[in-house]
């Protein structure tokens, strides 16, 4: 009964302090999301995403010119896709994705951290990773980057 107990301690204690800093990490990744236009690359990720998954599937493991038509993840088109058509295809609807991918990314290291170093390094580590600025700008970009740092 004390196992369960102090189990059910640990945690309370972990979701006080991961609720906090998942909010805080939200907010840093919508800061400006909106704020531009789609860079060439978010704007290509967009129109592929859109076409299909049949379309996707053949785009992506098709060879053109001795190589594969494109070379990024169709795990990550095949989510975008879904993805587009329940928010949408606006600037901030399709960043959004990348958004949410970033916050597993935090709470994948806070669970890292906190397994590796207990509580007081992980909380510092967890932190870093907070407001890290290629982590929170990385999840502006409609890209498969902020999938990759999973």
């Amino acid at each position: 009964m004390a196992v369960g107990r102090s189990r059910r301690t640990l945690r309370l204690r972990i979701l006080i302090h991961v609720v906090p800093i998942l909010w805080l990490a939200f907010g840093l990744r919508l800061i400006n999301l909106g704020g531009r236009t789609l860079w060439y690359d978010e704007a290509f990720a967009v129109l592929f995403a859109e076409k299909g998954l049949s379309a996707m599937r053949e785009g992506t493991l098709t060879a053109a010119e001795g190589s594969a038509a494109d070379v990024h993840p169709l795990l990550y088109y095949s989510l975008l896709h879904g993805w587009m058509r329940a928010a949408g295809q606006s600037v901030v609807a399709v960043r959004l994705l990348s958004v949410l991918l970033g916050l597993l990314t935090v709470g994948f290291v806070y669970r890292l951290a906190h397994d590796w170093f207990w509580r007081k390094d992980g909380a510092r580590r967890r932190s870093d990773h907070r407001g890290c600025p290629f982590f929170t700008c990385s999840t502006h970009r409609r890209r498969a980057c902020t999938p990759c740092s999973l």
